[in-house]
């Protein structure tokens, strides 16, 4: 019998091709005014959270072989951010650190929302097939860390509902 012969991958994708944008101003007229996308900027780390829940379908007639059946999901997304200041305004932080810092601290059902979409952006030529759009909560947390470090926040954005898979931002 000869042994199949297995081509290797391509190149690996860097950690750092995905881009966060926050819906900052909704289309006022449903659709003929764009939505406005604030970019955040200074992302240092992400963590992206896709959580399945599965109960227990296991009964005697498995013959010992157990099951279960997944009944719910879960997102959200853990970026952590340098803090830093705007490019053109060094007296304001980052516009879409601080619409989501802002979004925190605000409680009730329709000023907690925030709308996100990331997507992947790994260079000009490679993929960028993934891209999803959903509504969250915001938590933020500020590290303060060594009187050396630069200053850093962890913001969680909680899933609020599905995730929806969209078109890339991108596609031409």
């Amino acid at each position: 019998m000869s042994v199949p012969v297995v081509e290797p991958l391509g190149p690996s994708t860097l950690a750092k091709k995905w881009r966060i944008d926050i819906l900052t101003v909704p289309s006022p007229d449903g659709g003929t005014t764009p939505d406005v996308w604030t970019r955040l900027r200074g992302v240092t780390a992400l963590t992206i959270n896709d959580e399945v829940t599965s109960e227990t379908t296991s009964d005697y007639d498995g013959d010992g072989w157990a099951s279960s059946q997944n009944t719910s999901r879960s997102w959200g997304l853990e970026p952590t951010v340098r803090r830093a200041t705007d490019p053109d305004d060094p007296a304001q932080y980052d516009a879409g650190q601080e619409f989501l810092r802002l979004n925190a601290a605000t409680l009730g059902c329709d000023t907690s929302s925030v709308v996100v979409r990331y997507y992947e952006v790994n260079c000009e030529t490679g993929p960028q097939v993934q891209a999803y759009q959903g509504s969250t909560s915001v938590a933020y947390k500020e590290q303060a860390g060594a009187p050396a470090d630069l200053s850093t926040a962890v913001i969680t954005l909680s899933g609020q509902g599905p995730r929806a898979d969209i078109t890339h931002p991108l596609a031409v």
